[in-house]
C-alpha cells in the first residue's frame, strides 16, 4: 500500500468486456474524505471501471475512483446495454490470500501511525506542561 491509506475489495468476476480475464480481481480505491476514493460494499454487485495507476502510492494498482463510471449493477443498465454481454472470465485464480495480506498491512500501518501520534502528542503535552 505503500504508505497511503487506500481501501482495497476482492471481487469475484462473473463477466469480463477488456482486459485481465481473471476469475478474482482486487481493486484498489481511496479511502474517501475527498481522495476520490469509492464506496464499495460487501456482497453487492457492481460494474467496475478500473485501470493501473500510481494515483495512491509507488507500486501501480488497478484502481477505481467516484469520478470513473463505476456503479451498483442496478445502476449500470445503461452501460451494460452499450457493452453487450461480455464473456465468462478464462483463468481461475485465487486471491484471498493476497488480499488479506494487504489488509493485515494496512492494520500495521494504522497502528504505527497511531502510535506515533500518541508520542507525538505526548511530546506537545509535556512542552505545554514546561512553558506554564
Amino acid at each position: 500500500m505503500n504508505g497511503s491509506l487506500t481501501k482495497a475489495a476482492l471481487f469475484e468476476v462473473s463477466r469480463v468486456w477488456k482486459g485481465s480475464e481473471e476469475s478474482q480481481i482486487i481493486i484498489h480505491t481511496g479511502s474517501g474524505g475527498g481522495d476520490c476514493g469509492f464506496h464499495f460494499e460487501k456482497n453487492k454487485s457492481y460494474l467496475v471501471y478500473a485501470r493501473p495507476s500510481t494515483m495512491y502510492g509507488d507500486n501501480e494498482l488497478l484502481i477505481t475512483i467516484i469520478c470513473d463510471r463505476t456503479s451498483g449493477l442496478e445502476q449500470a443498465q445503461a452501460d451494460l446495454a452499450v457493452l453487450g454481454e461480455g464473456k465468462a472470465p478464462t483463468k481461475q485464480v485465487q486471491l484471498e490470500g493476497r488480499f488479506n495480506g494487504l489488509y493485515s498491512n494496512l492494520w500495521v500501518a494504522m497502528i504505527g501511525m497511531a502510535a506515533g501520534a500518541a508520542v507525538i502528542l505526548w511530546y506537545v503535552w509535556r512542552r505545554a506542561r514546561k512553558v506554564r
